[in-house]
Formats: C-alpha cells, sequence, structure tokens
C-alpha cells in the first residue's frame, strides 16, 4: 500500500511525525516537503528505521519516496506462530527447593542371646576332651 504525506508548509518536527505513522503502516510512503531542513530530517528518520530514500525536486515540492520497513505491499498468509520475536525467550522456572531428606531413625540392635541357666547337675565332658591326670592314693 502507498500513502502520501504533504508536510509542505509544515515546520519541524511535523514532517517527520507524520511521516513516521505513515511508514509505520505502509511499504511505500512519498513525502511531499517544501525544505531542505525537511528534507534531512526525514531522510535521517528513513534510514534509521531500514528504508530506502530517494529525493525528486519538482515544482511544486522535494518529493521523497521512502521504501521499506512499514506494512506489506500486499498482504501474506503467515500463520502467527511462524513470526519471529525480538523478545528473549523468558527464563527458566527455578527448581521447587526441598527440604533435605530427614535421617533414617537408628536401628535397634539385634537382642543378644541369653545365656542358658546354671544347673546343679555336673555337665558331662566333651567325648573328645582330654582327661586329666588321675591321682592314686
Amino acid at each position: 500500500m502507498k500513502q502520501t504525506v504533504d508536510a509542505r508548509g509544515l515546520a519541524c518536527p511535523q514532517p517527520v511525525v507524520l511521516t513516521l505513522k505513515a511508514i509505520a503502516n505502509a511499504a511505500e510512503v512519498t513525502t511531499i516537503v517544501d525544505n531542505q531542513a525537511a528534507v534531512e530530517n526525514v531522510t535521517r528518520l528513513a534510514r534509521s528505521k531500514g528504508c530506502t530514500v530517494e529525493v525528486e525536486e519538482k515544482k511544486d515540492g522535494i518529493y521523497l519516496t521512502i521504501k521499506g520497513q512499514g506494512a506489506p505491499a500486499e498482504p501474506t498468509n503467515v500463520p502467527a506462530t511462524a513470526v519471529p520475536t525480538s523478545a528473549p525467550p523468558p527464563p527458566p522456572e527455578p527448581e521447587p527447593t526441598r527440604p533435605p531428606p530427614e535421617p533414617e531413625p537408628p536401628r535397634p540392635d539385634p537382642p543378644t542371646p541369653e545365656p542358658p541357666p546354671p544347673t546343679s547337675e555336673p555337665q558331662p565332658d566333651p567325648p573328645d576332651a582330654e582327661l586329666p591326670p588321675s591321682e592314686t592314693p
């Protein structure tokens, strides 16, 4: 879409402001001015926005044809997910903090076996045990 801005007779910054609005909405803008200061300021604005500028002097004014940046000349069907963004991705969410695990309670010692109860009867010697020398009267 082409757009024309007639800024003849307007003092700066009006030609720049009107051109800026037009650039945002059109792929090609023709700004008409009548003084060299407006030519320089509008040209500087357009180039700062990544646009090209062609200047042509005519009897009724100075025509600046600005191409680039603004809205595309013909609509395109681009899915919203395919449009690149200039914003950085959000930072990852922090890991939730967890309290340290509780220590395990100490395990009880296994029960100690109780010794057998004493008996009043003499215990037989084991079969392989050595016998003390017998005393003879």
